[in-house]
């Protein structure tokens, strides 16, 4: 099956069914050990983005439909949220984008999408914020950790 037609499918499928967040533990050391075991060096790999993204929670009230973006550089992964309202005051986006660019090795740009606006970031914006490789959350568990603990993420 071709990238692209895998996207679809896999898209399809997620607007089907739809998907609901799943509850976190709330230790930041044990989520951001979730967060570890679920990444994933391409974006490409449908099973497993779909479930960083489920650990991410892009929508904790709603569903979502993924898109991957996988046919030539740069890499997108698109997330349509059925139930979000107004995205640009969601501050939580960047936290959440952030991660994904991060957990995703060669993933470049996330786009998070409502019916009335869309949220996007890059792999270069999210390192210039950290100060540091946004790629490092992927490679080293210390850091990872420490940016879930910065962000009061549980």
């Amino acid at each position: 099956m071709t990238p692209r037609l895998a996207a679809l499918a896999l898209a399809a499928g997620l607007a089907l069914t739809g998907c609901t967040a799943t509850q976190q533990p709330p230790d930041p050391a044990t989520r951001a050990e979730s967060l570890w075991s679920a990444r994933t060096p391409y974006v490409g790999d449908s099973s497993k983005v779909t479930a960083l993204v489920q650990h991410v929670r892009p929508e904790p009230a709603g569903s979502y439909a993924i898109r991957l973006q996988t046919a030539s550089e740069p890499y997108a992964l698109t997330i349509d949220m059925a139930d979000a309202d107004d995205l640009t005051e969601q501050a939580a986006l960047t936290h959440q984008a952030t991660l994904l660019l991060g957990l995703v090795e060669n993933l470049d740009e996330v786009t998070m999408a409502s019916a009335t606006s869309t949220y996007t970031l890059t792999s270069a914006d999210a390192s210039a914020d950290l100060g540091y490789d946004v790629k490092d959350l992927g490679r080293e568990l210390s850091t990872l950790t420490a940016y879930v603990r910065s962000e009061g993420d549980d």
